[in-house]
């Protein structure tokens, strides 16, 4: 009897044992499992998304398997749910254009591929926020026999071990990928006729274009080709005026086809103080130490003047003034200034004409005449204040009394010396500026002479030259 129940006590505590460990013991080996098997999973799900090296397949017959206990069924459901949406939302990306399909470029629809691309990943990232926000949120396994404390590093672990950071760094590669893409295709786009594709490779015919390309692409597919020509140089034989300045700098190109503008090189001495002719070389060359030259004639020529005096009238001062030619050739010399008085309300039209027809003495309106009229545009002429009749004692005193304010019905009144010096000194063609401004820097505005209503002399202008002019005496 004593032997035989010394074989049950043993047995009784081996039994006890074996029920301590499957009813103490075993949760926690079973949680640790547990772990570790959806920590596998997650890890290939990583592996792919991240590293390219499992086959997608296999992953997803693999996720489909619910291999933990059944206690737990639930929260693996919802992790195998989490890894195949993630699946589904980023291995897409791999699929996003690469720069080396940006040689693609004759393809119409790459840009549309590109935009739908950027808006693909935008709503990827959002998905996996949302997925992000579920697992957090996952319910806790109601399993009593493991504590809270337990769970809450089930989750932790299944958490870390998921790199949601990594993924949207991810997606954040191939957005900046796209737009560095897109970049590269407008730069294409609008610089089409610098480029090229031979063999698979963009090919640049101009180095201003093949080095602004280079700053926005890191591929291998571009290349310059070969410069074997000097710069185009154009220009054309020169003549100038004696003494007019002049930069030939400015009156020739040098260009090369792959580099674009090149610098120009003048040799050659000439006087443009001196008639004749001078023989002027310029040469230029390109980065690839290419060279061309072209020689020209330059002309300096007696200065011609057709036309001595240019006139401007500025309307809203009541002045004239006439510019005679400078050194240059150029209208600069402030040869007269003259009082004047312009039409009322406006009249006078601004402007820039030619003077036509002129003579002593010209018909007005109604019954006025005028001495020395030069014809500036239809009915507006340079000419005296007005007379009364075809006489030179019948000035309107009072009119000639406002001269340096606007007075006439359109024409520009002068005293009869001003205007007799336009009439003879301006030839038919003078070029004649009405407006309005400010007096040049300088220039100050003249008086005439007034005359008293009680002089005898009212009838004469005081300026006119004619020898029987009473003022004169």
């Amino acid at each position: 009897m004593k032997k035989k129940l010394w074989f049950i006590i043993p047995s009784l505590v081996l039994i006890i044992l074996i029920l301590v460990f499957i009813f103490i013991i075993n949760p926690k080996i079973v949680y640790q499992n547990d772990v570790n098997k959806l920590t596998n999973k997650i890890t290939m799900v990583n592996n792919y998304l991240l590293n390219d090296n499992d086959d997608i397949k296999n992953i997803k017959e693999e996720l489909k398997k619910e291999n933990v206990s059944d206690k737990r069924k639930e929260v693996e459901k919802e992790v195998n749910n989490y890894l195949n949406n993630v699946l589904e939302n980023v291995s897409n990306l791999k699929e996003v254009i690469t720069d080396k399909k940006i040689i693609n470029i004759f393809d119409d629809n790459l840009k549309n591929d590109l935009d739908n691309n950027i808006k693909y990943l935008n709503e990827s990232k959002e998905k996996l926020n949302e997925l992000k926000e579920k697992l957090l949120s996952l319910e806790k396994v109601d399993d009593s026999n493991i504590k809270d404390e337990d769970n809450k590093k089930l989750f932790n672990n299944l958490f870390e071990n998921f790199q949601l950071i990594n993924y949207s760094d991810k997606i954040d590669e191939f957005k900046e990928s796209i737009d560095n893409n897109s970049i590269k295709l407008e730069y294409l786009k609008k610089n089409n006729k610098t480029w090229n594709i031979e063999k698979g490779t963009i090919v640049f015919n101009k180095r201003n274009s093949f080095n602004e390309y280079q700053k926005i692409s890191n591929d291998d597919n571009y290349e310059l080709i070969k410069d074997r020509t000097g710069p185009v140089i154009t220009a054309s034989n020169l003549s100038i005026t004696k003494g007019t300045k002049i930069n030939i700098k400015d009156k020739i190109k040098c260009e090369d086809a792959v580099d674009g503008k090149t610098e120009c090189k003048i040799s050659g001495s000439y006087d443009i103080n001196k008639v004749g002719d001078y023989s002027i070389k310029i040469s230029s060359s390109d980065l690839s130490k290419n060279s061309s030259s072209k020689t020209i004639k330059l002309t300096v020529k007696e200065k011609v003047v057709n036309k001595p005096y240019y006139i401007e009238v500025i309307r809203n001062q009541n002045v004239v003034i006439v510019y005679g030619l400078d050194s240059n050739n150029q209208y600069t010399k402030v040869v007269k200034v003259f009082v004047c008085s312009v039409g009322m309300n406006n009249k006078t039209p601004t402007g820039t004409y030619k003077t036509q027809d002129k003579a002593s003495w010209g018909w007005l309106v109604g019954n006025l005449y005028g001495q020395y009229y030069t014809r500036i545009v239809g009915d507006i002429l340079f000419h005296s204040v007005p007379y009364t009749k075809k006489s030179k004692d019948s000035l309107e005193w009072d009119e000639y009394n406002k001269l340096g304010t606007p007075a006439s019905k359109g024409c520009v009144r002068m005293t009869v010396r001003d205007v007799k010096w336009i009439y003879n000194n301006c030839p038919k063609g003078t070029t004649v500026k009405i407006y309005d401004g400010n007096l040049p820097s300088g220039v100050s505005k003249p008086s005439a002479p007034k005359i008293s209503g009680d002089s005898p002399n009212k009838g004469w202008d005081p300026t006119d030259p004619d020898s029987n002019n009473p003022w004169k005496k």
